[in-house]
Parts: structure tokens; C-alpha cells; sequence
């Protein structure tokens, strides 16, 4: 599934929640029937599930119609706070991110958006914190 449309889905679920906010009264959900049988409730799932429909297919509409749904002006690219740049400049942090195979894929997008400077390892190897530096005569 494309991002793209996982934002599109986002966006028809949180306008169909705050529509449909407020259905088992007192601003709590209605309640769930796990067998499906209930009349009623099948009716409200139904009723959800074409509001859902409804925002999403006005949402994917207005994203398509550049005539009446001007694009945005400006930068669309999203701005990082001053705090995550200072953390991603430790030189421990970038290390960390980058020297680990799990997390190969965020460093990969952190060095593309420019937010994780190339880690260079070092010329020498590290010495071993557990070996002993001592030698001992018998």
C-alpha cells in the first residue's frame, strides 16, 4: 500500500471517528459484537463503513483537482525540531544509528534528509575492555 493513499485513509478515518463520535452515548463507542449478529449493530457498521467510504473518496477527489483544490504553497517538506538535530549530532547517537544492522533502514532515510553525517570508523581497532593489559610472570 502507498503512502499516499495509507494518508488518505488516515485522513477518512479520523473525519469519519469525528462524525460518528458520540453513537453509544455519552461520547463512548458503541459496543462491538465479535459474531456479527446483531441487527443493530450490523447497521451501525454498515453506516460506518460507507461514511468512511464517502470521506475517502472526497479526499482522494480534492487531492486530484488541482482547479478547485489549489496544491498547498510553500514548503511541503517537514521541518525537524532544533531538538532531534542536536541529539542526531552526538557523535554516540550517529554511531549507534548508523553501526546497527536493525536500524540500517532510519539511517539510511536520516543521511538522505541530511540529518545524520556519515559516521567514520576508526583507523585503528578498538581495544577489548575485557582483555587484561597485564601480564603476569609465573
Amino acid at each position: 500500500m502507498s503512502q499516499d493513499k495509507q494518508s488518505v485513509m488516515y485522513i477518512a478515518a479520523t473525519l469519519t471517528q469525528a462524525a460518528l463520535s458520540g453513537r453509544g452515548g455519552s461520547g463512548t463507542p458503541f459496543p462491538v459484537d465479535p459474531t456479527n449478529q446483531d441487527p443493530q449493530q450490523r447497521a451501525l457498521t454498515l453506516e460506518t463503513w460507507e461514511i468512511f467510504r464517502a470521506f475517502y473518496a472526497g479526499v482522494e477527489g480534492a487531492l486530484a483537482d488541482d482547479t478547485n483544490w489549489a496544491p498547498p504553497k510553500g514548503s511541503a517538506a517537514p521541518t525537524v525540531p532544533p531538538a532531534i538535530t542536536a541529539v542526531l549530532a552526538q557523535p554516540a547517537i550517529a554511531s549507534a544509528i548508523a553501526g546497527s544492522p536493525a536500524l540500517a533502514p532510519l539511517a539510511t532515510i536520516l543521511k538522505a534528509a541530511g540529518l545524520l553525517a556519515a559516521v567514520v570508523a576508526p583507523a585503528t581497532p578498538l581495544p577489548n575492555p575485557g582483555a587484561s593489559t597485564t601480564t603476569v610472570s609465573a
